[in-house]
């Protein structure tokens, strides 16, 4: 067996694998960047032109830069993970934007943020929710529309969610419920909802689909400065992620915590810290170990774990070191 591992920055990318109704929830901050070619934005979506992840200006560190404007539906940020439609499926799907009234270019269309939900088996029968141009709430379907949606009165500098909706019902019944919250200027308050739209339409090409893309846009043309804090809950199907592992040997922070590897054994020096936690989790996010370390030195045996990617991730009351390694 052998195991690689490199250094990833602060960041939290948490899943939850409810068995019984087989329920995944993930989380992308942006905050994970090794270089141009190693982040979250790499390492989890495909796409998106014009997007970079930013080391700054985002809710708790990085986020997204947009573009002016996207040709939408061809510019879109794919997600690695796809839903499965069926009967009694439920998914939701979220991302944060800035507001910047100064960017707003009111001769164009360019939504400030979009969702969308695309069944593998047919690109045409689609899903999109949006922060409208006009500051609305526009939803569109391949046989439904919602025109005109609801006002928002968005607030300049203010951080807002847009969050999306699915409930698989009946036959072939999707039913949709949009909602836009006020995170404040910090992006940190409490969600406080603003407006919200909700309707239902009959699709039985997406209904049946087991790959439904994720994706998401952004423009600045739309009003929207920066994207962050990207939500996706559902019943999962399959993953198309890239992720990067460069042969690096230790991940060491300024304030002497190490993650290191040899031998089968996973060495942790939680430097001059009273305490520290030490979690690793697989590729779907299943939680493989969780417990406090107190000594200044740590050796955890992973002779016993099966192939495959995992996340260590050491949580002190300064700061969060991690670390992706690779089982064969």
């Amino acid at each position: 067996m052998k195991i690689q591992y490199i250094l990833l920055a602060p960041a939290f990318i948490f899943c939850i694998a409810n068995l019984n109704a087989q329920i995944v929830t993930e989380e992308i901050h942006f905050d994970n960047y090794i270089d141009s070619a190693d982040n979250d934005f790499e390492n989890w979506f495909s796409g998106g032109a014009g997007m970079l992840l930013l080391q700054t200006d985002g809710i708790t560190g990085g986020c997204l830069s947009t573009p002016d404007f996207n040709n939408w539906g061809n510019d879109n940020a794919r997600y690695c993970s796809k839903y499965i439609g069926g009967s009694g499926s439920t998914n939701s799907t979220s991302i944060c934007f800035r507001f910047d009234t100064s960017l707003v270019n009111s001769s164009t269309f360019d939504r400030a943020t979009s969702i969308w939900l695309i069944p593998q088996s047919d690109f045409n029968h689609y899903l999109i929710a949006s922060v409208a141009h006009n500051q609305t709430i526009e939803i569109l379907s391949y046989s439904w529309t919602n025109n005109p949606g609801p006002f928002l009165a968005l607030e300049n500098n203010h951080w807002y969610m847009l969050q999306l909706s699915t409930v698989f019902s009946g036959v072939d019944q999707i039913d949709v419920g949009v909602e836009v919250h006020d995170l404040g200027t910090s992006g940190t308050s409490n969600p406080f909802l603003i407006a919200s739209d909700n309707g239902s339409f009959n699709d039985l090409t997406m209904f049946n689909d087991t790959a439904i893309e994720v994706s998401v846009t952004g423009a600045k043309w739309g009003g929207a400065a920066y994207l962050d804090d990207f939500h996706y809950e559902g019943i999962k199907s399959a993953d198309s992620c890239v992720i990067t592992l460069p042969n690096s040997v230790e991940a060491i922070d300024e304030n002497g915590v190490e993650i290191s590897f040899q031998n089968e054994i996973l060495t942790i020096k939680k430097g001059d810290f009273q305490n520290a936690e030490i979690m690793i989790t697989n590729l779907n996010g299943q939680k493989i170990l969780r417990t406090q370390i107190t000594s200044v030195l740590a050796k955890i045996e992973l002779h016993h774990l099966p192939a495959g990617i995992y996340f260590v991730t050491m949580r002190t009351p300064q700061n969060i070191l991690s670390a992706k390694f690779v089982v064969e």
